[in-house]
């Protein structure tokens, strides 16, 4: 279908992350990093660091969203 709709919070961090960081322009990347930081001030500091890392593994596969 096409669409990735996070489950949660903790899915949006990571999803919205690893939009920033393969966005086409710094636009872009600034409006999903916005979302991110939305998003991370409703799930616990440690989630958003193990977001951060999910992300960061594979920034390109947009359907890994948790471990």
């Amino acid at each position: 279908s096409g669409s990735i709709i996070p489950r949660n919070d903790f899915e949006a961090v990571v999803l919205a992350l690893k939009l920033a960081m393969t966005a086409p322009n710094d636009e872009a990347s600034r409006k999903c990093v916005a979302i991110a930081k939305e998003a991370a001030r409703r799930i616990h500091p440690e989630d958003v660091s193990l977001a951060q890392k999910i992300a960061a593994q594979n920034p390109e596969d947009l359907t890994v969203l948790s471990e």
